[in-house]
């Protein structure tokens, strides 16, 4: 490693690299801004190609022609489904309309440059407000009302009706929102617009109105994002949720994967960290279905190509347009090989054609832990410690008890009892300036909430800019994101020992028709990540478990009485053993010198996508048909370096001449140093794809196809033999639409990967799925009470080819050579010994090959049903599905102890998985107040089916039957209350069968008499919980806005058991190594004979110096918790002005301004203090060694110009 000396200059400096991408994105901007001044003139004539389409498509397509915007009445919406003949022709577009509307119950209005489409069974619905009305003028009773339209964010709505119920007058809202018209003095008007609820609002003495419609979230035209292309959700059949924007910037997290957990249904999670960069959360698609452990992670997708976790954690929340959830095979078998674990769909943000629309975001937040660990105090520390020795009647602990003056020196913060004091040769103003003096010996500290009690900033900035021309269209985007870690007193003589994160996303997506019938698209992303943290010593160094250890393990290692913190402004690392008095009793270890100490680890990690994408409309072959094809390039780097920077540091002790007084000594250091490239890795991926696309409508059936090709090749330097990751595969779907009632599909994916031998490396996977809308049905009866139903189900098969284990294990068998050692080798000749034979090393039989290795295979069957009720105010949806999952590569457990090879894993598992969704939902209006309601729960219940075990004498032993990751352990029986039940026991092998009142109380469930492996049982749930809940709220008045989200999950665990035997488990091992720190836990819940008599509830056995090595220590349920809560995962108080007079003078259409924050409360968690119910049981977590996870308070805005 290359190591030099600091010398005011960072290595490895990449600054100049983020100037050469910066001025890439000005280039960009500046450019997009260039084209959004181009000419918006529009040519009033237009041709429209002869073909069959719905009135609706035809309008869109005048729009797309033309400066014309069509808006329908609320009555038109089920007859602009109609099909109608155009002919090819140029004409304007009066005529046009003429044509088309001709014979179909509709006719029009042309107010400016908004078309206004309405039932001509009706008189003209809107009166231009401009021509003078006689009887308007002659009437006292009509008033002229005024108002502005929004959206619930703010934004101006244009083209939404206004009507005057009971009559014909109306008119429609402008470019900003705004309305006027003459109305009948005491009457009410309703607000209506294509995807948004309508509203009835009575004007009785009132003239101006701020309107704000809700959007309705079950509008059936909505185009949903599905595997290599979009379905309406009107006729969608597969098992799909979706996450628009709004909901995803009210999440105030750093992480996308954070954002999705009780938004989606089908999603359960758990998270590692809370620590700066490293804190996205683990999250399944219903669940696991697996049994190897690194299988389990869905499908990510980003505009059309497959991308990392990382990737996807490290977008900018405001440069995404929604995410599409895929859960079923119907919608993921087109993934073929990769789709059995469900697959997200990100899309990013566009431009829309109109004048350029700059917007910005910007966000400031305060961040704290959501719990910590509670240590006990010095003085309850002491009476507990002595009451374990008591209890343990060991000679090697008696050194450790503490006598009357140490307790209550303790319990008075006390260095010297007063009779010590009065024997010094001091002065009374000495004596009682020491009286007062706080301890420094027999201190009392917190030491867990003095490290991780500190308040960390974060921020967040996103710039982006959008517009265009119908050819042109651009979305630009600059984003900064930043956070630190929350470590209090980690700063000290130019170090920094906290954890630090910055991200800086760039982001540029360009759309444009460079021919008539050819459209390209430029898609261009960043991220440049940098994050540094103190750096581990056990073992892999930088792992989470690892670094975590060192962050804690002094806290967790030391009595409360430990130095901490900085005295007066010296960091203090020891007091000398000669003058503590405490002597070798332990706990004079310094937390903050041991943080401050370590060894700091940064890593720089880039990473730049480029999609080029081409389509081509091949209408003139026959319609409905285009060619697409994508080239994609990713490319991501991380480079590490490790800086060893020294800080001063002291020793002190009390003045023996005048114990008042402090005495530092020490404070000597060293020079700086780096070693470089640590951990550096670089990542390529290249990405092809070639489609052929065609839909088409013949009168009341619609029919669409798809044909696709993909090929990917991945390099990174963790592939065994350094050979790049391929896939090959072809996709197809085909979809048919009766009329908007009867619904079949069928998606076919057909790939392979160069992990399997030749004649197995491809696979093909189908998956069928039907519906049938009801309510469309002529016989269904138009009514208020249910206005939407729909039936759905599928079947299908997917694969997943991350089956753990090594790559090609269907190579050829391979033999090694032995040494010719003691032992090895064979000699050929005589054995007479007249002559030394010479040795020959001899062979042995290596890695097994197993040429018929291949992907999992899931056989998945899903079915669904979506209702709304009371005019889509209410609305279900309902799903159920069950898995099967075979073919999971495993190891064999049954093999004979004669085969003295190593046998590869093989295609032998099975698991089943099985569980629902159901998602309600309410929301409505009161004139200016709307707001909604709704609430999602997940289940999914995983079970073995076979994993070649070995036979056991009980069932429970085995672990097919039982759900994935199942715990086992003893269940107990309370605890032994006296020795007469601690003698009349059955046999327990562990720690010499020594058991004693007080301890854990086994039961023998075999009934043998002896409690051992037997014995051990399922107990609680796996740590990924079964049952998932989210629930949200949200309401505006006017302006102003508050929502909410409440998660939760049910049916989960956590163990609190030492990650390998020799973890000294702080948690349920106090004074470990004799003199390490105790939990209140541990001390409030400790069996005593006087609560074991008044029956209070006991939660920990008695007080011992060595519970982690006694029987109490195994695993039991009294150390497994339930992970089950309820919290307020999000709440924002936001406010929009909108009609400000002087922001639209100076260019400002919109400004919102917003308080949030995330994991605010908690209700219900069954876990010991200081874990969080979402922490993931790995990573040495059930050591204690973690990182908690952190609640924010956040405060921002949003501009648009």
């Amino acid at each position: 490693m290359n190591k030099h000396c600091i010398e005011g200059r960072e290595p490895l400096n990449n600054f100049k690299h983020y100037l050469k991408i910066m001025r890439i994105t000005l280039f960009f901007l500046f450019f997009c801004i260039l084209f959004s001044s181009a000419s918006n003139s529009y040519s009033q004539e237009f041709m429209i190609k002869s073909k069959t389409a719905s009135i609706k498509e035809v309008c869109r397509e005048i729009e797309k022609n033309s400066d014309f915007i069509f808006v329908f009445s609320d009555n038109s919406e089920k007859l602009i489904d109609k099909k109608v003949n155009v002919e090819a022709n140029s004409k304007n577009v009066t005529e046009t309309l003429d044509v088309i509307l001709s014979n179909t119950g509709l006719t029009y209005k042309i107010l400016d440059k908004q078309i206004v489409v309405y039932k001509s069974t009706e008189a003209t619905p809107f009166m231009a407000v401009k021509q003078p009305d006689i009887n308007i003028m002659q009437q006292q009773v009509r008033k002229q009302i005024s108002g502005n339209i929004v959206d619930a964010q703010g934004i101006s709505i244009i083209g939404a009706n206004i009507v005057e119920i009971g009559t014909t007058n109306g008119t429609v809202t402008d470019v900003d929102g705004n309305f006027s018209l003459n109305i009948d003095n005491n009457a009410s008007i309703q607000i209506t617009y294509i995807g948004y609820l309508s509203q009835t609002i009575n004007t009785a003495g009132r003239t101006n109105f701020s309107i704000t419609l809700l959007e309705d979230t079950q509008t059936l035209d909505e185009v949903v994002v599905v595997g290599y292309g979009t379905q309406k959700k009107e006729t969608l059949t597969g098992a799909i949720s979706v996450l628009g924007n709004k909901d995803l910037i009210q999440s105030p997290t750093s992480n996308v994967s954070s954002a999705l957990v009780g938004r989606v249904p089908g999603i359960s999670s758990v998270q590692a960290t809370g620590e700066p960069g490293y804190n996205e959360a683990t999250i399944r698609i219903r669940g696991v279905s697996t049994l190897n452990t690194g299988g389990h992670e869905p499908v990510i997708v980003i505009d059309g190509v497959q991308a990392s976790s990382q990737l996807f954690n490290s977008l900018d929340f405001n440069d995404i347009q929604n995410i599409s959830v895929l859960k079923d095979a119907s919608s993921t078998a087109v993934y073929g090989i990769q789709g059995a674990n469900g697959v997200i769909i990100v899309t990013t943000k566009r431009g829309e054609s109109g004048k350029a629309k700059v917007s910005m975001s910007y966000r400031y937040g305060i961040s704290q832990v959501t719990n910590t660990l509670k240590m006990l105090g010095s003085y309850e520390y002491a009476l507990f410690r002595n009451e374990a020795i008591l209890n343990d009647k060991e000679d090697s602990f008696m050194r450790y008890l503490f006598d009357d003056d140490d307790i209550w020196k303790f319990k008075n913060n006390r260095d010297y009892t007063d009779a010590e004091i009065d024997a010094m040769d001091l002065t009374p103003d000495q004596k009682e300036a020491l009286r007062n003096s706080p301890a420094l010996y027999y201190s009392s500290q917190d030491l867990y909430s003095n490290q991780f009690s500190g308040s960390s900033p974060q921020q967040l900035l996103n710039v982006n800019i959008s517009g265009g021309t119908e050819d042109f269209r651009y979305y630009t985007s600059v984003g900064y994101f930043s956070q630190d870690g929350i470590f209090k007193d980690a700063k000290y003589a130019g170090k920094d020992a906290n954890s630090h994160y910055d991200r800086y996303n760039i982001r540029s997506n360009i759309d444009m028709n460079i021919a008539k019938s050819l459209k390209m698209s430029i898609e261009f992303g960043g991220q440049f990540e940098k994050n540094n943290g103190i750096m581990g010593k056990d073992g892999d160094v930088t792992s989470l478990g690892s670094r975590y250890k060192e962050m804690t393990v002094i806290i967790l290692g030391s009595a409360p009485w430990a130095l901490s913190g900085l005295y007066d402004g010296k960091l203090v690392s020891s007091i000398p053993s000669s003058v503590h008095p405490l002597g070798d009793k332990g706990g004079y270890s310094a937390p903050t010198q041991y943080l401050l100490s370590r060894d700091i680890l940064n890593f720089l990690n880039s990473n730049l996508s480029t999609t080029l994408s081409l389509e081509h409309d091949m209408s003139y072959l026959t319609e409905g048909l285009t060619l697409s094809g994508r080239i994609s390039y990713n490319g991501s780097y991380r480079k590490g370096w490790v800086e060893n920077i020294p800080v001063p540091t002291y020793s002190m002790y009390r003045n023996p001449e005048n114990p008042v007084e402090m005495v530092f000594f020490g404070g000597s250091t060293y020079p700086s140093s780096i070693s470089d490239r640590q951990n550096q890795t670089k990542r390529t991926q290249l990405y092809l794809e070639s489609k052929v696309n065609y839909q088409r409508t013949f009168d009341n059936h619609t029919i669409s196809g798809m044909v696709l090709y993909n090929a990917r090749r991945l390099k990174h330097p963790g592939l065994s033999y350094n050979v790049p990751e391929g896939m090959l595969g072809l996709a197809s779907r085909i979809t048919y639409d009766y009329d908007n009632r009867y619904l079949a599909e069928l998606n076919i994916g057909y790939n392979g990967s160069e992990n399997f031998p030749p004649g197995k490396r491809f696979g093909l996977f189908p998956a069928y799925s039907l519906g049938w809308i009801a309510s469309n049905e002529s016989f269904f009866p138009t009514n208020d009470w249910i206005t939407w139903l729909k039936f759905r189900g599928s079947f299908g098969i997917t694969g997943n080819d991350r089956i753990g284990g090594s790559r090609f294990l269907y190579l050829p068998s391979t033999w090694n050579y032995t040494g010719t050692g003691t032992g090895n080798g064979y000699r050929f000749g005589p054995t007479d010994g007249s002559y030394s034979d010479p040795k020959y090393r001899g062979a042995i039989e290596g890695a097994v090959g197993n040429p018929n290795v291949t992907w999992e295979r899931s056989q998945k069957i899903n079915a669904g049903v979506e209702i709304n009720f009371l005019r889509n105010r209410l609305s279900f949806t309902g799903d159920i599905f069950k898995e099967k999952r075979n073919n999971i590569l495993w190891n064999r457990g049954t093999v004979p102890s004669l085969v003295a090879a190593n046998l590869p894993p093989a295609n032998i598992g099975k698991v089943t998985n099985k569980g629902y969704e159901i998602v309600i939902a309410w929301r409505d209006y009161i004139n200016n107040f709307s707001y909604g309601i709704g609430a999602n729960v997940s289940y999914a219940r995983n079970k073995i089916i076979f994993q070649d075990e070995p036979e056991n004498p009980y069932e429970w032993m085995n672990s097919t039957g039982f759900s994935l990751r199942q715990y086992k352990g003893f269940k107990i029986n309370g605890f032994y209350n006296n020795e007469e039940q601690a003698s009349n026991r059955p046999y327990i092998p562990y720690d010499g069968n020594r058991v004693q009142a007080g301890d854990v109380r086994y039961i023998d469930i075999d009934g043998d008499g002896t409690v051992d492996n037997q014995d051990r049982i399922p107990i609680g749930y796996s740590n990924l919980p079964r049952y998932a809940f989210g629930s949200n709220l949200d309401f505006s008045y006017r302006g102003f806005s508050v929502s909410a989200l409440i998660t939760g999950t049910l049916k989960g665990s956590m163990l609190m058991m030492p990650s390998s035997a020799t973890s000294p488990n702080y948690v349920t091992n106090p004074f470990s190594r004799g003199s390490s720190g105790a939990m209140v836990w541990q001390y409030e819940g400790r069996w005593t004979p006087e609560k074991a008599e008044q029956g209070v509830e006991i939660t920990f056995p008695r007080a011992s110096m060595r519970t982690g090595e006694s029987q109490n220590a195994q695993t039991n349920e009294l150390w497994l918790r339930s992970s089950e809560f309820f919290r307020l995962k999000n709440l924002e108080i936001s406010y929009t002005f909108d009609k400000l007079t002087y922001l639209k003078q100076v260019g400002i259409s919109n400004l919102r301004i917003y308080l949030n924050g995330n994991n605010l409360a908690t209700w219900g968690a069954k876990l010991v203090d200081g874990y969080d119910p979402e922490q993931m049981d790995g990573n040495t977590a059930s050591d204690g060694y973690l990182y908690p996870p952190m609640k924010s308070y956040n405060l921002g805005f949003n501009i648009t110009f």
